[in-house]
C-alpha cells in the first residue's frame, strides 16, 4: 500500500491507526490469523462490539484493513483482514504540518458546504484550486480538505443529513427533488436518503 504526499489526512489516520493500543492489538490479531470475524475480534480483545467496529472503521479509513464475507456455520460473517503488510508512506512536511488538526478540517468542510449551497451547488468532487478560491485557503490546506472529504465522507453525509432534518424536517422526497431543495448534487441526496 502506498500513501502519497498528496494524502496527508490518510497519513494522519494511518499513524493514528498504528499508534493506538487497541488498534495495534487488532492488527496483530489479523496478522496472526488472517481474516477474522468481528465477533471473534471482540471476544479476543474483550471490548464492546461498537468499540471494535469504531476501531475497524478507522483502520479501514487508513487503508490498513479490508473486509470480506466468510461462511462460518450457517451464517455469512463479515471478516476483516490486513490489506497489505507493507506500507510506503510519503510525507510532505509543508502540507502535513498544516493538517494535523482534523477538527479544523471538519469545520472547513462544513464551511464549504454552507458557502457552496448558498452560492452554487454543493457537489461531490472539488479540485484543490476550487477549494482555494471558495474558502480563500492556501493549496496545502485545500489539498488536505479534499483528502479529508474523501476519507471522511460519512462525516459529510452526517452534516448534510442534519441540514436535511433542520431545513426540511426529514420530509419524504425523491432524489432529484431533495437535491434541488438542498442545492446539492444528486450523489449527496442519495446518501442522505440512505441514511434516513
Amino acid at each position: 500500500m502506498k500513501i502519497s504526499r498528496r494524502e496527508p489526512v490518510r497519513a494522519i489516520v494511518f499513524m493514528d491507526g498504528i499508534m493506538e493500543e487497541t488498534r495495534q492489538k487488532i492488527l496483530q490479531l489479523l496478522i496472526e490469523k488472517g481474516a477474522v470475524p468481528v465477533s471473534e475480534i471482540q471476544s479476543t480483545l474483550n471490548k464492546t462490539y461498537s468499540t471494535i467496529l469504531s476501531h475497524l472503521d478507522m483502520l479501514e479509513k487508513a487503508g490498513l484493513v479490508s473486509w470480506k464475507w466468510i461462511k462460518r456455520g450457517r451464517k455469512p460473517q463479515k471478516a476483516y483482514y490486513i490489506h497489505s503488510k507493507l506500507v510506503d508512506l510519503e510525507i510532505d512536511l509543508e502540507i502535513f504540518a498544516k493538517v494535523l488538526n482534523l477538527k479544523k478540517l471538519r469545520e472547513l468542510a462544513k464551511k464549504l458546504i454552507e458557502l457552496e449551497r448558498n452560492r452554487n451547488k454543493f457537489k461531490k468532487n472539488y479540485s484543490v484550486s476550487e477549494i482555494m478560491n471558495i474558502l480563500g485557503t492556501d493549496s496545502a490546506t485545500a489539498l488536505a480538505l479534499r483528502n479529508y472529504m474523501d476519507i471522511f465522507e460519512d462525516e459529510i453525509v452526517k452534516t448534510l443529513f442534519k441540514i436535511f432534518i433542520d431545513e426540511l424536517g426529514g420530509e419524504k422526497l425523491e432524489t432529484r427533488e431533495l437535491a434541488e431543495k438542498m442545492n446539492i448534487d444528486e450523489y449527496w441526496a442519495v446518501k442522505i436518503l440512505k441514511s434516513a
